[in-house]
């Protein structure tokens, strides 16, 4: 009798291990759906492409996400019970050909293809972002509150409203420079002189700015 157990309890395990096997699989990403967010997998150990299984984001209803693998990218899926037709890629995974890029729990960090770079360290409360193209922001109002040094060229397609003072370490011009700099008028203002009454000349100013 307990041998009949024994062995109708290896039979049930080895039915689960093979249902095991048939939903849970690794493979490779073949081919990408970018307009379903779908991509095909192919599965070494039965030698095989999946048909085409979404990939799983946080969220997909008034709030959306989009982010699909590349062709080539290791994949853990998930398959519904009649096949390798439907089913899931739950995500990616790194392994011994390839690391992880940063090696740090503090960290959250996605590098895309092109180099561009987003990176928090949450230890030390910095954001770092290395774009490798241009940078697009688009809303109603925009408030930051910071110091804040900016290296390059900037050009505002507005009116400029300062509540503070303005300190320029080289020169400021108004109408596009064409009457010329805060200097110059400064300095034309307090060297220039008037014809007196009886056809002389005035001195200069006798306020200058």
């Amino acid at each position: 009798m307990l041998a009949d157990e024994i062995q109708e309890l290896r039979e049930e395990i080895r039915a689960l291990r093979q249902t095991l096997q048939r939903i849970v699989a690794v493979g490779e990403v073949v081919e990408v759906d970018e307009v379903l967010h779908r991509v095909r997998v192919k599965l070494p150990d039965r030698d095989v492409v999946t048909g085409f299984l979404h990939v799983l984001v946080p969220v997909s209803h008034q709030t959306y996400f989009y982010g699909l693998p590349k062709v080539g990218d290791t994949v853990l899926c998930v398959f519904l019970p009649h096949g390798i037709e439907d089913g899931f890629v739950i995500g990616s995974y790194y392994h011994r050909q390839e690391e992880a890029p940063v090696k740090d729990r503090n960290k959250f960090y996605k590098r895309f293809a092109d180099g561009t770079v987003i990176e928090y360290d949450e230890a030390v409360g910095k954001l770092t972002a290395v774009v490798n193209g241009d940078i697009e922001v688009t809303a109603n109002t925009t408030t930051v509150t910071t110091i804040t040094t900016h290296n390059g060229n900037v050009t505002i397609n507005g009116n400029l409203l300062v509540n503070g003072n303005i300190t320029a370490s080289q020169e400021i011009y108004d109408l596009g420079g064409s009457r010329g700099s805060l200097s110059q008028l400064r300095d034309t203002y307090n060297s220039h002189t008037h014809p007196g009454d009886s056809g002389g000349t005035t001195g200069t100013p006798n306020q200058t700015i």
